[in-house]
């Protein structure tokens, strides 16, 4: 019993010990963020998806992607977009040439936000224009 006891505590101490850290490789992809508990973050994708595309097209796309055994992807919100524009040496693999990235949030009914890898500017454009896209999940 007590060698039992022993085993679990540190099981449990081992588990809560462990902390995830930006740039690391989890849950199927690269952690970006991590807050201030060190429980809950976001990790994106390894790579942008093929293809550019629309905004709605996006958040569909990324709401049906299955990689590394994840089913939760999804297009970050310009907030969490903006954390992966300033953490994007970290990620890595984004296209070498200056890209738009689409993000979840809408302007309006006709506009969506986008962000500017080069320069970090966020602006808005017709959710029919074309950009790429990199999915997220939380953890």
């Amino acid at each position: 019993m007590v060698s039992l006891l022993a085993a679990l505590t540190l099981v449990m101490i081992s588990a809560l010990s462990y902390a995830v850290t930006v740039g690391e490789k989890y849950g199927g992809g690269v952690v970006f963020y991590v807050d201030g508990t060190g429980e809950h973050g976001l990790i994106a994708a390894p790579i942008d998806y093929s293809t550019e595309m629309e905004w709605q097209s996006a958040i569909e796309q990324c709401k049906e992607l299955e990689f590394e055994g994840f089913h939760d992807w999804f297009l970050p919100n310009k907030e969490q977009l903006n954390l992966l524009y300033l953490n994007k040496a970290i990620v890595g693999s984004f296209s070498e040439s200056n890209h738009y990235y689409w993000s979840s949030s809408a302007f309006d009914e006709e506009n969506g936000w986008f962000q500017y890898f080069a320069n970090g500017q966020q602006m808005y454009y017709s959710k029919y224009y074309y950009s790429r896209v990199r999915a997220i999940r939380a953890f």
